[in-house]
């Protein structure tokens, strides 16, 4: 654990000028900090509290503890001493920082716990400026605590603000990034689904510095394919996106142009390329239907409509209905279903009869004229161009 922010440097002649209550508070003084242990040097610094309780020492006291604990590792004991030391000075830089940075993970300790947490935080922030060097580290630290308490509270909007703000300062936080995600994608907007997901691959795939151990990987992974195969409709694709993001080290955010396919996508395109396999006239049929439907289906009509453009592909319908049983000049198809009419084919010459609902033709004719609402292609086809249509009855 990182110890570059403690306030009192143990070698400093500086914390030792104190009033000391005699000489033996003094000579224990020494011996802990002679003491190389930090574990001996903590049964040390327990003996020197309960003798002099009232000692003007007491707050070195309480920042060796401090020192001794961040050198052991030991999370309880870290959070426990630097919880003395703003007892005794609300202020205190140090301990503030370890609340920070422990308060999330922190067994629940209620709403007493998740205040004093959240003043850390902001007594950080408030003191930042006198630590340039650190100010980078330092303000993600504030804000991934201030994230974590608005989640815990269950405001998602005052936590996503926060944790990304953490991520801009320091973008490489995998557990922030996860976090993150997860607030994200909890939302029902698509857009927040999808920076969420990012997020989340990124936690899951990061490694080296900032990356999450194996056990909490293991469960943010979980949650990403959860999320991501309800999303997409599978997993197929996840791998590629966790690589990508985790190769953003630097990144606070997805890039501009990344989305991911929802799973009705997905399905029409898996869709689209078994269509354009099996049933390519259909394919041709139903790719110039949407460019049509679509925002700028004039300019695509007027385009195939040109005087210089080849005739449309040989596509196949059914007959729906003619303008007239009789001498009929335009016949109306239907090329996915016989129901939906979608085009009309006009004849250079009248039919002698329409023909039956339901029959099969195929056609290859101009454009000349187009209609998106209701959708209508009228295309022009000289009456032996249609394969299909029925002998004359006598």
């Amino acid at each position: 654990m990182r110890r570059c922010l403690l306030v009192v440097l143990l070698c400093c002649g500086e914390a030792w000028s104190q009033d000391w209550a005699d000489r033996a508070e003094y000579d224990l003084a020494l011996t802990v900090r002679s003491e190389s242990s930090p574990l001996a040097r903590l049964v040390l610094l327990d003996e020197w509290k309960q003798r002099y309780p009232r000692s003007q020492a007491q707050r070195l006291a309480r920042e060796l503890a401090l020192d001794a604990a961040q050198q052991l590792g030991d999370r309880a004991r870290i959070l426990a001493a630097a919880r003395e030391l703003v007892a005794q000075e609300p202020g205190h830089y140090a301990a503030a920082y370890w609340i920070t940075i422990l308060g999330p993970g922190a067994p629940a300790g209620g709403a007493a716990s998740l205040r004093e947490a959240g003043q850390a935080a902001r007594t950080l922030l408030d003191g930042v400026g006198s630590w340039p060097a650190q100010k980078a580290e330092i303000t993600a630290a504030a804000r991934r605590t201030l994230g974590w308490l608005a989640w815990q509270k269950g405001d998602t909007g005052e936590a996503a603000t926060e944790l990304a703000a953490c991520l801009t300062a320091v973008p490489r936080h995998a557990e922030v990034s996860a976090w993150y995600g997860a607030v994200l994608t909890a939302s029902k907007t698509p857009s927040k689904v999808v920076e969420g997901i990012w997020h989340l691959a990124r936690a899951s795939y990061l490694d080296g510095e900032g990356a999450l151990s194996a056990a909490p990987r293991r469960q943010v992974l979980g949650l990403l394919e959860a999320v991501y195969g309800a999303y997409h409709g599978g997993n197929d694709g996840l791998d590629a996106i966790g690589i990508s993001a985790a190769r953003a080290q630097d990144a606070a955010a997805p890039p501009a142009a990344f989305r991911i396919e929802t799973a009705a996508e997905a399905a029409q395109r898996k869709a689209d390329e078994e269509m354009a396999a099996n049933q390519p006239q259909l394919w041709s049929w139903v790719k110039t239907r949407r460019q049509l439907a679509g925002p700028d289906g004039m300019a695509v009509y007027e385009k195939l409509a040109g005087a210089d453009s080849p005739l449309l592909p040989e596509w196949k319908g059914w007959v729906i209905r003619c303008d007239k049983d009789r001498r009929a000049t335009q016949v109306v198809l239907g090329l996915q279903d016989t129901v939906t009419e979608e085009v009309v084919v006009q004849l250079e010459s009248p039919a002698a009869r329409c023909p039956d609902a339901g029959l099969a033709l195929e056609f290859a004719g101009k454009p000349v004229a187009f209609t998106a609402e209701p959708f209508r292609l009228t295309v022009t086809v000289p009456f032996g161009g249609l394969r299909g249509w029925p002998e004359a009855r006598p």
